[in-house]
């Protein structure tokens, strides 16, 4: 009885804040696919003459886009491997933080 009361209590209380992290999470999906989108169309633009050079010369799509995946793969790898690390070191600082002001432990664990 009394921790269905304070079950309760503790889900009217972390409402907004998981309201807000919904909101937080399709927004940055939105940014992430927006970015996305603005770096391949610079790529794009970018590699339009060697694109075409490639064409000219008979190098099928398919080669000609294993050519462009392969080139930037490493830098990919590097931007996840560094957004990740971001927000491990945001998370490890920010959590007591947020535990202060909600009043509630959140528990961040990477084991």
């Amino acid at each position: 009885m009394i921790f269905s009361k304070m079950t309760e209590a503790q889900i009217i209380l972390t409402r907004p804040l998981s309201g807000m992290i919904g909101i937080a999470i399709v927004m940055s999906g939105a940014i992430a696919v927006l970015v996305s989108m603005l770096i391949t169309i610079l790529i794009l633009l970018e590699n339009r003459n060697t694109i075409l050079l490639f064409k000219i010369i008979g190098y099928k799509k398919r080669e000609i886009n294993k050519y462009l995946i392969s080139g930037y793969l490493v830098s990919m790898m590097f931007a996840i491997l560094t957004s990740v690390g971001i927000v491990w070191i945001l998370l490890g600082q920010m959590g007591p933080t947020i535990q202060d002001i909600f009043y509630f432990n959140l528990v961040i664990s990477f084991q």
